[in-house]
Formats: structure tokens, C-alpha cells, sequence
């Protein structure tokens, strides 16, 4: 009998795919997109050197697969952009204001929400819009039972 038997398996490695498989088309087209941006120049070079870099970089770094619904509401959509929109041009005047007006500095606060949310997809919109509007900081941690607490 041998000793080898009892022994873990040993993790192997990730293989590197060389197709583009349809659920990273949209990362695809997105890389591309973000580099034609960044040369700032719409030419068939740029679209090619960005197709290159773009399933480089997937290839290289291993992102896991973001899980969507699968549906999109154009309602609560338009509401949410519209909120964001004025919570932005609000806190862009209180800023303003609070730079401009004589003073002492104002105080600050911790505000500690509960977010109930499976998806990382929502996490991370929440924090990039939170993260956008001027005056407001965040911090985020996730518990092991999969709720969060989002600290703005």
C-alpha cells in the first residue's frame, strides 16, 4: 500500500483559454471602448492595438465572471440616474458653499447603512455612486453571511 493515497490533491493551475467566450464580449467591447478613449482617436489601429491589449489583459488577469439578472428595468433606471443627477448637482453647491462661506469647518459623521444584497454587481454601483457625489466617502464591509454594511 502506498502513502500517496491519503494525500490532498495538489490545485492545478489555471489553464489560458484562447477564445472569447459570449459572456466576456461585453468586457471585451468595454476594454476596447476604455482604450480608443484613452488615445482619444477613432482609427482601425487603435481598434486593433485595443482588441490586442484588451484580450491580453483578460487572458492574463483572471476576472471573475460578474452575475447579472438577466433584466433591466428602464424605469427604475432612468429614476435612479435622475437621483444621482441631483444628488450630485446638490452636493456640488453645498461643497462650493462650505469652501467659499467664512467659518469653521463643519462637522463630520459616520452614518452606518445595512445593505441587503446578494449581488457584487449592486455593491459596487452603490459604492462608485456613492463614491462619485462630491463631500461623501465610503467604506465597505462585507460579512461573511453575504449582507453588507456600507459606512458613508
Amino acid at each position: 500500500m502506498s502513502s500517496n493515497q491519503n494525500l490532498p490533491a495538489l490545485p492545478t493551475a489555471r489553464r489560458i483559454e484562447w477564445g472569447v467566450r459570449l459572456h466576456e464580449l461585453p468586457l471585451l467591447i468595454g476594454l476596447v471602448l476604455l482604450w480608443m478613449m484613452l488615445w482619444q482617436t477613432l482609427s482601425l489601429l487603435s481598434l486593433v492595438s485595443g482588441f490586442i491589449v484588451a484580450f491580453t489583459v483578460m487572458r492574463l488577469f483572471y476576472l471573475p465572471p460578474v452575475e447579472l439578472a438577466g433584466r433591466f428595468n428602464v424605469w427604475w433606471a432612468a429614476r435612479y440616474l435622475g437621483f444621482f443627477l441631483w444628488q450630485l448637482a446638490v452636493a456640488s453647491c453645498q461643497v462650493a458653499l462650505l469652501a467659499v462661506r467664512p467659518g469653521p469647518p463643519p462637522r463630520t459623521s459616520i452614518i452606518a447603512v445595512k445593505l441587503h444584497t446578494r449581488s457584487d454587481f449592486i455593491l459596487t454601483m452603490v459604492g462608485l455612486t456613492t463614491s462619485l457625489i462630491p463631500g461623501r466617502s465610503w467604506q465597505i464591509s462585507i460579512a461573511s453571511s453575504r449582507r453588507s454594511t456600507c459606512t458613508c
